[in-house]
């Protein structure tokens, strides 16, 4: 039913349901999800499906089947750390992934280009593939990020009444962190490993497996898509593909 979180004790992920009407329960059950486990399942996040879908097909989809050639025009670099990568370290082991970072403009328009000299902050700038490249990816990337944003907004005011005991006391830090966050979008995507060292005949990612710098070779044992870390910031929300 909707509303019911289960419990820490029974180890099950809590699922909290964004739509349940009752408030006061919504506060509670999100100190109790962040105070034991420290994350929870959304129910009714108010993203809507179809964008979902158009996010990970036109956008991540189409991004990371481009050629690899493409993809590392936009590496990121000592000057820019937003951008296309593929040598990340996690625990001092390289990931088995690839990745594209997209953060919020130091301008805070996305209607600006992405290089106006007025959207580089501390972090760099963003980089996207044109449209001829990828149609449609930037506009996509950008309403999802929004939607994320809003999201994070509302599951930071319900953090900050469970900490204060339902009392809205931080609306002024809240109000400065909505406007002035630096947050950003990771999109990853972790190539299969060719064991035999061969195109693999019958894999749905075989077309991929030539489009990046981890092509025809296997994996070492242990290696994993992302080693075991805590990421920067506050507030992660994770999509997950049915993979």
């Amino acid at each position: 039913s909707s509303g019911i979180i289960s419990s820490a004790n029974n180890n099950e992920i809590p699922i909290i349901d964004l739509a349940n009407p009752d408030s006061s329960l919504l506060v509670e059950q999100l100190y109790q999800a962040c105070s034991t486990w420290g994350f929870f399942q959304l129910m009714n996040h108010g993203i809507s499906h179809d964008l979902i879908a158009s996010f990970q097909n036109d956008g991540m989809g189409n991004f990371f089947a481009l050629p690899y050639d493409t993809k590392v025009k936009l590496k990121r670099n000592a000057k820019n750390a937003r951008g296309y990568f593929d040598d990340e370290l996690t625990k001092r082991k390289r990931d088995w992934k690839e990745a594209l970072d997209v953060g919020v403009p130091g301008s805070r328009d996305w209607d600006l280009t992405d290089f106006d000299e007025n959207n580089a902050c501390l972090d760099g700038y963003n980089q996207f593939p044109s449209a001829d490249e990828c149609p449609n990816f930037r506009d996509v990337v950008v309403r999802y990020f929004d939607e994320c944003a809003k999201l994070s907004n509302r599951l930071a005011i319900l953090m900050a009444l469970a900490l204060s005991g339902g009392k809205n006391e931080e609306e002024m830090f809240l109000q400065r962190m909505k406007e002035e966050h630096t947050s950003y979008l990771r999109m990853n995507y972790y190539p299969p490993s060719d064991i035999n060292g061969n195109n693999t005949a019958g894999n749905a990612d075989a077309e991929h497996l030539h489009n990046n710098s981890f092509s025809n070779r296997a994996a070492d044992g242990g290696t994993l898509g992302v080693s075991p870390h805590r990421d920067a910031g506050f507030l992660t929300i994770l999509l997950q593909d049915d993979a």
